[in-house]
Protein backbone atom coordinates (compact mmCIF):
# COMPACT_ATOMS: atom_id res chain seq x y z
CA UNK A 1 0.00 0.00 0.00
CA UNK A 2 2.99 2.33 0.23
CA UNK A 3 3.73 2.14 -3.48
CA UNK A 4 6.93 0.14 -3.03
CA UNK A 5 7.80 -2.18 -5.88
CA UNK A 6 7.37 -5.92 -5.24
CA UNK A 7 10.44 -7.90 -6.12
CA UNK A 8 9.97 -11.47 -7.27
CA UNK A 9 12.83 -13.89 -6.65
CA UNK A 10 14.66 -15.30 -9.64
CA UNK A 11 14.05 -19.04 -9.73
CA UNK A 12 16.54 -21.46 -11.27
CA UNK A 13 15.69 -23.14 -14.57
CA UNK A 14 15.46 -26.88 -13.97
CA UNK A 15 14.27 -29.88 -15.93
CA UNK A 16 10.75 -31.16 -15.12
CA UNK A 17 10.63 -34.12 -12.74
CA UNK A 18 10.00 -37.55 -14.27
CA UNK A 19 6.51 -38.95 -13.69
CA UNK A 20 7.71 -41.33 -11.00
CA UNK A 21 9.44 -38.54 -9.06
CA UNK A 22 6.31 -36.36 -9.20
CA UNK A 23 4.15 -39.13 -7.75
CA UNK A 24 6.70 -39.94 -5.03
CA UNK A 25 6.93 -36.30 -3.95
CA UNK A 26 3.13 -36.04 -3.88
CA UNK A 27 2.87 -39.03 -1.57
CA UNK A 28 5.72 -37.87 0.65
CA UNK A 29 4.16 -34.40 0.96
CA UNK A 30 0.47 -35.13 1.53
CA UNK A 31 0.36 -38.88 2.23
CA UNK A 32 -1.31 -39.96 -1.00
CA UNK A 33 -0.96 -39.68 -4.77
CA UNK A 34 -2.66 -36.69 -6.43
CA UNK A 35 -2.09 -36.75 -10.18
CA UNK A 36 -2.06 -40.51 -10.70
CA UNK A 37 -0.70 -43.76 -9.28
CA UNK A 38 2.63 -45.51 -9.99
CA UNK A 39 0.80 -48.78 -10.71
CA UNK A 40 -0.83 -47.22 -13.77
CA UNK A 41 2.43 -47.86 -15.66
CA UNK A 42 1.75 -51.61 -15.33
CA UNK A 43 -2.02 -51.80 -15.86
CA UNK A 44 -1.83 -54.48 -18.60
CA UNK A 45 0.41 -56.69 -16.45
CA UNK A 46 -1.78 -56.17 -13.38
CA UNK A 47 -4.87 -57.25 -15.32
CA UNK A 48 -3.03 -60.31 -16.64
CA UNK A 49 -1.16 -61.54 -13.56
CA UNK A 50 -2.76 -60.20 -10.36
CA UNK A 51 -5.59 -62.43 -9.14
CA UNK A 52 -6.63 -60.30 -6.15
CA UNK A 53 -6.56 -56.86 -4.53
CA UNK A 54 -5.96 -55.83 -0.94
CA UNK A 55 -9.65 -55.01 -0.61
CA UNK A 56 -10.40 -58.72 -1.14
CA UNK A 57 -8.21 -59.82 1.80
CA UNK A 58 -10.95 -60.52 4.34
CA UNK A 59 -12.94 -62.63 1.90
CA UNK A 60 -9.81 -64.48 0.75
CA UNK A 61 -8.76 -65.20 4.33
CA UNK A 62 -12.11 -66.89 4.95
CA UNK A 63 -11.09 -69.53 2.41
CA UNK A 64 -8.32 -70.70 4.74
CA UNK A 65 -10.77 -72.68 6.86
CA UNK A 66 -10.63 -73.16 10.63
CA UNK A 67 -6.91 -73.96 10.72
CA UNK A 68 -5.03 -71.17 12.53
CA UNK A 69 -1.55 -72.22 11.47
CA UNK A 70 -0.19 -69.33 9.43
CA UNK A 71 2.74 -71.43 8.27
CA UNK A 72 0.70 -74.07 6.44
CA UNK A 73 1.86 -74.37 2.83
CA UNK A 74 -1.48 -75.69 1.56
CA UNK A 75 -3.36 -72.43 2.10
CA UNK A 76 -4.90 -70.90 -1.07
CA UNK A 77 -2.36 -68.81 -2.94
CA UNK A 78 -3.14 -65.43 -4.49
CA UNK A 79 -1.24 -62.85 -6.55
CA UNK A 80 -1.21 -59.13 -5.73
CA UNK A 81 0.47 -56.27 -7.52
CA UNK A 82 1.52 -53.30 -5.41
CA UNK A 83 4.15 -50.73 -4.61
CA UNK A 84 6.30 -51.24 -1.53
CA UNK A 85 6.07 -48.26 0.82
CA UNK A 86 8.10 -49.45 3.83
CA UNK A 87 10.54 -52.27 4.67
CA UNK A 88 11.61 -53.50 8.09
CA UNK A 89 14.41 -56.09 7.99
CA UNK A 90 14.84 -58.23 11.09
CA UNK A 91 16.71 -61.27 12.39
CA UNK A 92 15.11 -64.18 14.25
CA UNK A 93 16.51 -65.98 17.31
CA UNK A 94 18.41 -68.38 15.07
CA UNK A 95 20.18 -65.50 13.36
CA UNK A 96 18.25 -65.85 10.09
CA UNK A 97 16.93 -62.68 8.42
CA UNK A 98 13.27 -62.03 7.63
CA UNK A 99 11.24 -58.93 6.83
CA UNK A 100 7.98 -57.11 7.37
CA UNK A 101 7.04 -54.66 4.64
CA UNK A 102 4.08 -52.50 3.70
CA UNK A 103 2.64 -52.42 0.20
CA UNK A 104 -0.36 -50.80 -1.42
CA UNK A 105 -2.43 -51.29 -4.54
CA UNK A 106 -5.34 -49.33 -6.01
CA UNK A 107 -7.69 -50.62 -3.30
CA UNK A 108 -5.72 -50.29 -0.05
CA UNK A 109 -2.67 -51.22 2.04
CA UNK A 110 -1.49 -54.50 3.55
CA UNK A 111 1.49 -55.97 5.36
CA UNK A 112 3.88 -58.19 3.47
CA UNK A 113 5.54 -60.90 5.58
CA UNK A 114 8.65 -62.59 4.20
CA UNK A 115 9.83 -65.44 6.42
CA UNK A 116 13.48 -66.46 6.25
CA UNK A 117 12.97 -69.22 3.67
CA UNK A 118 11.42 -66.68 1.28
CA UNK A 119 13.55 -63.72 2.30
CA UNK A 120 16.74 -65.33 0.99
CA UNK A 121 15.29 -65.36 -2.55
CA UNK A 122 13.50 -62.01 -2.63
CA UNK A 123 15.36 -59.64 -0.32
CA UNK A 124 17.00 -57.77 -3.22
CA UNK A 125 13.52 -56.76 -4.41
CA UNK A 126 12.28 -55.53 -1.03
CA UNK A 127 12.91 -51.87 -1.74
CA UNK A 128 10.77 -48.82 -1.02
CA UNK A 129 9.00 -47.65 -4.22
CA UNK A 130 9.61 -51.00 -5.97
CA UNK A 131 6.52 -52.19 -7.85
CA UNK A 132 6.18 -55.94 -7.41
CA UNK A 133 4.00 -58.98 -8.02
CA UNK A 134 3.48 -60.80 -4.71
CA UNK A 135 2.41 -64.43 -4.49
CA UNK A 136 1.29 -65.77 -1.16
CA UNK A 137 -1.51 -66.60 1.26
CA UNK A 138 -3.70 -64.12 3.12
CA UNK A 139 -3.97 -63.84 6.89
CA UNK A 140 -6.33 -61.53 8.80
CA UNK A 141 -5.45 -62.33 12.40
CA UNK A 142 -5.11 -59.15 14.41
CA UNK A 143 -7.69 -57.42 12.24
CA UNK A 144 -5.35 -56.22 9.51
CA UNK A 145 -4.51 -57.74 6.12
CA UNK A 146 -1.25 -59.66 5.82
CA UNK A 147 0.16 -61.49 2.84
CA UNK A 148 2.55 -64.32 3.75
CA UNK A 149 4.81 -64.25 0.72
CA UNK A 150 6.03 -67.24 -1.21
CA UNK A 151 7.51 -65.08 -3.93
CA UNK A 152 8.10 -61.41 -4.73
CA UNK A 153 8.86 -60.50 -8.35
CA UNK A 154 9.58 -56.96 -9.59
CA UNK A 155 7.19 -55.89 -12.33
CA UNK A 156 10.00 -55.08 -14.74
CA UNK A 157 10.93 -58.75 -14.54
CA UNK A 158 7.32 -59.84 -15.01
CA UNK A 159 7.14 -57.65 -18.11
CA UNK A 160 10.40 -58.86 -19.64
CA UNK A 161 10.17 -62.58 -18.82
CA UNK A 162 6.51 -63.54 -18.45
CA UNK A 163 4.72 -61.52 -21.13
CA UNK A 164 4.50 -63.67 -24.26
CA UNK A 165 1.84 -61.86 -26.29
CA UNK A 166 0.84 -58.21 -26.62
CA UNK A 167 -2.58 -57.28 -28.00
CA UNK A 168 -3.35 -53.75 -29.19
CA UNK A 169 -7.01 -52.77 -29.53
CA UNK A 170 -7.44 -50.31 -32.40
CA UNK A 171 -10.45 -48.45 -33.77
CA UNK A 172 -9.79 -49.04 -37.46
CA UNK A 173 -12.25 -46.31 -38.49
CA UNK A 174 -10.32 -43.65 -36.56
CA UNK A 175 -6.77 -44.85 -37.32
CA UNK A 176 -4.60 -42.19 -38.95
CA UNK A 177 -1.56 -42.44 -41.17
CA UNK A 178 0.53 -40.70 -38.54
CA UNK A 179 -0.44 -43.31 -35.95
CA UNK A 180 0.58 -46.09 -38.34
CA UNK A 181 3.98 -44.45 -38.92
CA UNK A 182 4.49 -44.00 -35.17
CA UNK A 183 3.58 -47.66 -34.55
CA UNK A 184 6.04 -48.84 -37.17
CA UNK A 185 8.89 -46.82 -35.64
CA UNK A 186 7.97 -47.97 -32.14
CA UNK A 187 7.97 -51.65 -33.02
CA UNK A 188 11.03 -51.68 -35.31
CA UNK A 189 13.11 -49.93 -32.63
CA UNK A 190 12.10 -52.48 -29.97
CA UNK A 191 12.62 -55.97 -31.43
CA UNK A 192 12.20 -58.93 -29.09
CA UNK A 193 10.43 -62.28 -28.73
CA UNK A 194 6.90 -61.20 -27.77
CA UNK A 195 4.12 -61.93 -30.30
CA UNK A 196 2.13 -58.94 -31.50
CA UNK A 197 -1.61 -59.01 -32.18
CA UNK A 198 -4.06 -56.33 -33.26
CA UNK A 199 -7.73 -56.38 -32.29
CA UNK A 200 -9.40 -54.29 -34.98
CA UNK A 201 -12.76 -52.71 -34.19
CA UNK A 202 -14.84 -51.20 -37.00
CA UNK A 203 -18.44 -50.33 -37.74
CA UNK A 204 -17.98 -52.33 -40.94
CA UNK A 205 -17.21 -55.53 -39.02
CA UNK A 206 -19.78 -57.61 -37.10
CA UNK A 207 -17.21 -58.16 -34.35
CA UNK A 208 -13.61 -57.34 -33.60
CA UNK A 209 -11.01 -59.12 -35.70
CA UNK A 210 -7.74 -60.35 -34.21
CA UNK A 211 -4.74 -60.28 -36.50
CA UNK A 212 -1.27 -61.64 -35.81
CA UNK A 213 1.63 -59.52 -37.03
CA UNK A 214 3.71 -61.70 -39.35
CA UNK A 215 6.61 -59.26 -39.47
CA UNK A 216 7.05 -58.07 -35.88
CA UNK A 217 8.05 -59.76 -32.65
CA UNK A 218 8.73 -57.12 -30.05
CA UNK A 219 10.14 -56.31 -26.65
CA UNK A 220 7.30 -55.07 -24.38
CA UNK A 221 9.60 -52.37 -23.07
CA UNK A 222 8.54 -49.29 -21.17
CA UNK A 223 9.00 -47.29 -24.37
CA UNK A 224 6.56 -49.56 -26.22
CA UNK A 225 3.96 -49.66 -23.43
CA UNK A 226 4.00 -45.91 -22.86
CA UNK A 227 3.97 -45.23 -26.59
CA UNK A 228 0.89 -47.41 -27.11
CA UNK A 229 -0.81 -45.77 -24.14
CA UNK A 230 -0.25 -42.31 -25.65
CA UNK A 231 -1.53 -43.44 -29.05
CA UNK A 232 -4.62 -45.43 -28.09
CA UNK A 233 -5.30 -44.96 -24.37
CA UNK A 234 -4.44 -46.90 -21.23
CA UNK A 235 -7.11 -49.56 -21.79
CA UNK A 236 -6.09 -50.39 -25.36
CA UNK A 237 -3.21 -52.71 -24.46
CA UNK A 238 -3.62 -56.26 -23.17
CA UNK A 239 -0.85 -58.73 -22.35
CA UNK A 240 -0.93 -62.49 -22.04
CA UNK A 241 1.71 -64.87 -20.83
CA UNK A 242 3.00 -67.18 -18.15
CA UNK A 243 1.81 -66.50 -14.61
Amino acid sequence: GDGAATLEPTLPVVDPWPRGRVLKEERDSVGFYVSGHPLEAFLPEIRAFASAQVADAEQLASENGPDEDAYRSNRPQHSFCGIITDVNNRTNKSGRPYAFAQFEDFSGQAELVCFSNTYDRVQRYLLVDEIVLIRGSVDMRGGSAKVLANDVIPMWKVRSQYVKSLIVRIDADALTGQQVETLEKLFTSNPGSCKLYFDLISRKLPQSQRLLSRTCVIDPSNEVMQGLKRLFGKHAVVVEGES
